[in-house]
């Protein structure tokens, strides 16, 4: 394929000059003009996925930093690729501020490509501190070198939300603690199932489909692909052998994921447990299910607690962007300053990237309305979970890994395959949309 991907990055400021203005994320000083990609000030344009998050991103970074207009667009985060491809291809203008999603991680933003798409964060005269960040958010979209080509855009540990109704009839508790101790195995959440079918007359179920439950296979994530060596039907023997026992046994509904059922769905009692990232609070719950308010149980996942990654983004600055300087400053003002995080963490529900806000264990405090809404102090419990999450191992696969390819293996155990079967079209569609891939 012809390249047309060009690296362009001059006019470097000298080390004294960046040096001369503290409390910025980078350095730099705040002169403006020409060419210069590394002058401060400007119009900054943004590529992102939630409107009302960009008006309030805008309107707060214009005012702790005047001297520049943030413009955004507006694209579905799945979609933001592929426009971005385009664009490049097209010689159009690319953003400063690049909000990605977590399945092109492992195909661009980790890849041997990402050097030629996006700057390192961490060079001169960017010079984000690396070590700043919890291990594993600066770890995640690091490529081979240990350049840093994405910020996390906030840790997305997951874990499941039960609803108190359920837990009260099937456990006879509400206390989290006492829930996730008597489902302290993914064989005590299977026996619960079966008591809620014994029980529930056909109308109650432990899930509404198996997708809520796809946290089994993302606890492990890692060694699934050696090279272009798919090892899934030896990776995950048990963990299709306990979504086998879901399907066939009828433990789980089957209402589609992400489909119009949804959120009547998330306002009945009919449900035992839904995954919960961080992000969900305030973007599912709250907003898809507002009649609800009180009526969630945070629990500890399975087993013993091991969190995994239930979404995220890579927030990217591209080499051709016009403003570089401008996006990198967006980016990390939200994302790796304590003033920063403190907005994100008020304004979205975000638990930190950086290191600085777990010194202090009053930061996490849920905003009013979330507290409110879940009865109990929300970021305090995902910011202990930081540590304990099992992180998903990016691979150039997960576009399918995750959307196509986890569909057609759960269609395929709802409609009476086996264990061995599902794998089998999982594979079949991963070697299918990636021919590289061998078994």
């Amino acid at each position: 394929m012809k390249k047309i991907f060009t690296m362009v990055l001059s006019g470097l400021l000298s080390a004294a000059m960046l040096a001369s203005c503290g409390g910025n994320p980078g350095g730099s000083n705040n002169s403006t003009g020409g060419d210069d990609k590394t002058a401060e000030g400007g119009e900054i344009l943004a590529w992102q996925h939630i409107e009302s998050q960009a008006v309030s991103m805008k309107e707060e970074f214009e005012r702790v930093f005047p001297e520049y207009t943030v413009n955004f667009e507006i694209t579905n985060n799945q979609e933001m690729l592929k426009k971005f491809q385009t664009t490049l291809a097209s010689g159009g203008q690319v953003p400063d501020a690049l909000f990605l999603d977590l399945m092109d991680g492992g195909s661009v933003v980790c890849s041997d490509k990402a050097k030629d798409l996006f700057i390192d964060m961490t060079a001169d005269p960017y010079n984000l501190d690396k070590d700043s960040l919890v291990g594993w958010v600066g770890d995640l979209y690091s490529d081979a070198s240990g350049a840093v080509r994405g910020i996390e855009i906030g840790p997305a540990p997951s874990t499941f939300a039960v609803r108190k109704s359920m837990a009260e009839k099937y456990l006879g508790t509400t206390d989290p603690d006492e829930i996730s101790e008597k489902l302290k195995t993914w064989d005590d959440v299977v026996e619960l199932g079966r008591k809620i079918k014994q029980e529930g007359g056909g109308k109650e179920f432990l899930a509404a489909n198996l997708n809520e439950l796809v946290g089994i296979l993302k606890q492990e994530s890692k060694g699934l692909f050696d090279g272009t060596t798919c090892n899934m039907k030896s990776q995950w023997t048990e963990q299709f052998g306990i979504l086998n026992t879901l399907a066939s046994e009828d433990l789980v509904d089957t209402l589609e994921a992400d489909g119009p059922e949804i959120p009547a769905a998330l306002e009945s009692d009919n449900y035992f447990m839904w995954q919960c990232a961080m992000w969900q609070p305030m973007w599912t719950f709250m907003a898809s299910a507002p009649e609800s308010a009180g009526q969630w149980i945070l629990m500890s996942t399975p087993p013993g607690g091991k969190m995994f990654v239930g979404g995220g983004m890579p927030l990217c600055v591209p080499k051709d962007a016009k403003n570089p300087m401008g996006g990198f400053k967006y980016i990390t003002y939200f994302r790796c300053t304590m003033d920063g995080v403190a907005f994100s963490r008020d304004n979205f529900g975000d638990v930190a990237d950086i290191k600085e806000a777990y010194e202090d264990p009053a930061f996490h405090t849920t905003p009013q309305d979330m507290r409110d809404y879940f009865q109990c102090d929300v970021l305090e419990q995902y910011a202990k979970y930081i540590e304990n999450t099992e992180v998903l191992e990016l691979t150039p696969y997960d576009k399918t890994l995750w959307s196509d390819g986890v569909k057609i293996a759960f269609q395929a155990l709802e409609n009476g395959d086996g264990a061995d079967q599902a794998m089998q079209a999982y594979v079949d569609e991963l070697k299918r949309v990636y021919p590289e891939i061998t078994e």
